[in-house]
């Protein structure tokens, strides 16, 4: 199976389902069980806002400016800090282990992970506009495109480093150290969103964005995962695949 994945059958997938995949609209699968109502992955999706509807169209956001507000985040320690102690829990800690818990709980949407870090972004935006100065007229320095831009990537970040074991810490107590050995602890949960984003995309739940060869590439342990527990059979019987 990790042959069919890297071996260029990818086009393939995506040709057998194409006709469920390509519906009008979203929702859009990302790569971490997220869903969005455009193909950038920018919207978080909404039922009531996006269902039926063309996907909306996505803001470009200053690739450099993302650049300059996330060193600035990870460069200001009241910024950077991840403390959550109760005498001196930061910001940062406070958005870790609200969404550690909804891990552990079954409720995380990556999607909406953003949405808690854009609290952060905006604060750093503006003490950011206080140190170096705002731009004509006031407001923030950075425009909303980009500041969205670089809560998604925390939103990432924290992600990637659930499932290499840094936030375990988060759900150590109480009811959510029980939902979360229940669930094999966080970090396999979060490796699980991968695999049950790859099987929504298969199963045309929601439409795949760059491809299965991008996929394979960036989440490649779960999707070997996933389709050999889940699709290998079924793949094999239409592909004659050993």
């Amino acid at each position: 199976m990790s042959k069919f994945i890297e071996g260029g059958y990818a086009p393939h997938i995506e040709s057998h389902y194409g006709e469920s995949l390509a519906k009008s609209g979203g929702p859009y699968i990302g790569k971490r069980g997220g869903k969005w109502a455009d193909p950038q992955h920018t919207i978080p999706w909404d039922e009531k806002k996006h269902a039926g509807k063309p996907a909306p169209q996505a803001k470009k956001h200053d690739e450099h400016g993302a650049r300059e507000l996330t060193l600035h985040i990870d460069n200001t320690e009241h910024l950077a800090n991840e403390s959550t102690s109760s005498q001196n829990e930061t910001q940062r800690g406070s958005i870790h282990k609200n969404l550690a818990k909804k891990i552990a709980a079954g409720t995380y949407d990556h999607a909406q992970a953003g949405k808690l870090f854009q609290h952060q972004v905006d604060n750093a935006s503006k003490h950011y506009s206080k140190e170096y100065g705002a731009p004509a007229g006031g407001g923030h320095h950075f425009d909303a495109a980009t500041r969205r831009a670089v809560a998604r990537d925390m939103a990432d970040n924290f992600h990637d480093e659930v499932k290499d074991g840094y936030h375990d810490h988060h759900v150590s107590s109480g009811v959510h150290a029980k939902r979360a050995k229940a669930g094999g602890g966080i970090a396999a949960m979060a490796e699980r969103h991968s695999a049950k984003a790859l099987h929504d995309r298969l199963s045309g739940k929601g439409r795949p964005v760059g491809g299965m060869a991008s996929v394979a590439s960036a989440t490649k342990t779960a999707v070997k995962k996933s389709l050999i527990e889940g699709y290998a059979p079924r793949v094999n019987s239409i592909y004659k695949i050993d």
